[in-house]
Order: structure tokens, then sequence, then C-alpha cells
């Protein structure tokens, strides 16, 4: 045993030796009996085992899954989440004692068995010397928190109930996704000397106004506090994922959302998928602002070709098909449709409105 011992510990580093062996410990034992504290607070799935995350009053409640040493069971019900990092906390403190007591007792068993081996000796009495450095530091830090202040050592976690839904947003079934698009060609939050500065200037250098304009109106009629049932925010209804920020930031922010509306629309332009020009004029005008918003609405997939109606197949204004507007199955681009025609009115709207342009311009 005590040869074994020896090999173990006989290093220069006998020190990091000593600290990894307790701080792997304490992981092993933190990791090993919290998994619930992180199934809890994400998602719940079927391999967590987590029937609900909310009580009917709303409390938040889940099943620990493993036991906590001393404090709770497998298999319980647990209501009180700040009891539980508590508990961890304590249990904490309890594997750094027990980790120093049982460095302590190899360094002592190590010790006695030296038979006068001074290498051996001098080995056991820096493992006992570390474990003892080990156990004062946390006695240490918690005494010196208490000094400094009381409160510091006391855990008091409140959880304030937030309600999560429209509220007082606006439910739009304009935009996002799914949406049919506003049929009214000028919405008044549209036409707001506010709201056309800002079109403006997210516009300039970058897309003519009026198909900011016609987006936007289309869209969400210009509401800020939009949202549509597919869970597309704001004014340009962005789905929070596709703009990299949240939905409050996508309806508090309107410089930010019709800023984003204006990129993405860009980029839909410069993908080169567009059918016509939208610097040209009549069909070929038109069947490119349509391309344009479609690919907004319904995804730059829309514009790829499509499998059900051959190259043969012209639409109404003499292009080939694309699966947006391909008449055959077309059910999945169905609002799409609507919503583009929609797009393309407004559109010439704020374009034959003199005081709009008086705006933009």
């Amino acid at each position: 045993m005590k040869n074994i011992l020896v090999r173990v510990f006989k290093t220069k580093n006998k020190t990091n030796i000593s600290y990894e062996l307790i701080f792997f410990v304490m992981l092993f034992f933190f990791f090993s009996s919290t998994p619930a504290t992180f199934a809890a607070t994400s998602s719940p799935t079927p391999a967590t085992n987590i029937s609900s995350n909310t009580s009917s009053d709303g409390s938040f409640k889940y099943i620990l899954l493993e036991s906590l040493p001393g404090f709770f069971q497998a298999g319980n019900e647990m209501t009180d989440f700040p009891g539980l990092i508590l508990a961890i906390y304590k249990f904490g403190i309890w594997t750094i004692g027990i980790s120093g007591l049982f460095m302590l007792t190899i360094g002592g068993i190590m010790y006695i068995g030296s038979a006068g081996n001074t290498s051996t000796a001098g080995t056991a009495k820096g493992i006992i010397t570390d474990a003892l450095i080990g156990v004062f530091a946390a006695m240490a830090a918690y005494l010196i928190l208490y000094v400094i202040n009381p409160d510091l050592i006391k855990l008091n976690i409140n959880f304030i109930p937030v309600n999560i839904g429209v509220g007082t947003n606006t439910t739009s079934t304009y935009g996002g996704t799914t949406g049919t698009g506003n049929p009214t060609p000028v919405s008044g939050s549209c036409s707001s000397d506010s709201m056309l500065t800002a079109i403006k200037n997210a516009s300039q250098g970058k897309l003519d106004a009026c198909l900011t304009f016609a987006m936007l109106n289309t869209e969400s009629g210009c509401s800020a506090n939009a949202q549509s049932a597919a869970g597309a925010c704001g004014i340009a209804q962005i789905m929070p994922a596709t703009a990299g920020v949240s939905c409050d930031k996508l309806k508090s922010d309107v410089n930010f959302s019709i800023t984003k509306g204006v990129s993405l629309l860009a980029s839909a332009l410069s993908s080169g998928k567009t059918r016509g020009k939208i610097s040209g004029t009549g069909d070929a005008f038109n069947q490119a602002a349509k391309d344009l918003y479609a690919s907004y609405n319904g995804g730059v997939g829309c514009l790829d070709a499509s499998n059900d109606c051959n190259s043969s197949m012209k639409n109404g204004y003499g292009y080939n098909y694309v699966k947006w507007d391909c008449p055959i199955n077309a059910a999945g681009y169905k609002e799409t449709v609507t919503a583009t025609a929609r797009f393309l009115s407004s559109y010439n709207t704020c374009k034959s409105n003199q005081a709009i342009q008086n705006k933009l311009n």
C-alpha cells in the first residue's frame, strides 16, 4: 500500500495533484447530482421526464432526475428553485470538507508508512499541508464575506412573474410567413411625417423608398407592435431568429426594424433570382417587384425553379414560373400570391401619391 501511494504522489507537482483531485471530486459530485437543475430551466423534452414546467397557478415546477444527498430525493416534484440552489451550495461546502478529509487521510497513511524515509515523509507532509490550505481557504472565504456583509452569504432569489404574449400589442394577420398582406394600399400610420422620414433614411442609397413603404404597409400597416401568429415581430414583420434579436427589440426599435427589412429586401434583389428588372417598366418591373416581395414574404427559396410548371409554361407577365407563382400545387404559397399583389398595389399608390412623394424625395 505504501509503495503504491508513493508512486502516485511522488512528483515535483504534488501541490497541483492534491488541488486537482479536490477540484475534480467536487465537479464529479456537483454534475452527477444536479442534472435536473439544467433540465428544469430548459425546454422540456421526453428525455427529461418533465410533464410540465409550470403549475396551474403559474409557479415553476419540475421533477428531480437525481438525488441530492442529504437534501432531496430523485423523483421529488420541486417548486422551490431557490431552495435547490441553496442545497447545491451547501453540498459544495460539504464536498470541500470531505475532499480535504480524504487528502488528509492519504497524507496521514503515507506519513505513518514512511518508516523513516524522508522523501516519502516530505511528500506526505506536503499533501497534508495542501489539504489544510484548501479547507482553510474555503472557510476563510465564507468568513471574509460574512465579516464584510452577512447578506453576501445569504441566497435570496425572487422570481418576478412575466406575462408572455401579445398583451396590448397589435395582432397582425398581414405579414410573417403566412400573411396575405395588408389590403389597404396606404395605412394612416405609413403616411405620417415621422414614418416617411424613417423610410426615406433607411432606403437611401439601397432601395426605392416606395419599395420600403410598400413592404412595411403590406407587412404590418406600419404598426410597430405588430406580431403575427407565426411569430414575426415589429413593423417589418421579421422573425427574431432571422434578425438575431428579440421580438421586443424588433417592436421597440422601429428604425432598427425598418433598416433590417430594407437589408433583407436588398439581399433578395442582389441574389439575382428575381425575374424582370427592378429598374425597368411595365411587366418587367411588375415581375421583379413581385419576386422581390415574394422572397421577403415566403423566403428566397420561393424564387427557385418550379418542379411542377415546366419551361414551356409562362405566367401573365410572360416569364417562366417559379415555386411561388406556379399554379400547380400552389397551396404552399397561396398567401404569398395574395400578398405580392397587395405589395404591388401599395407601391403604385406610393408612387402616384404626390404628398407621399414630396416627403420621400
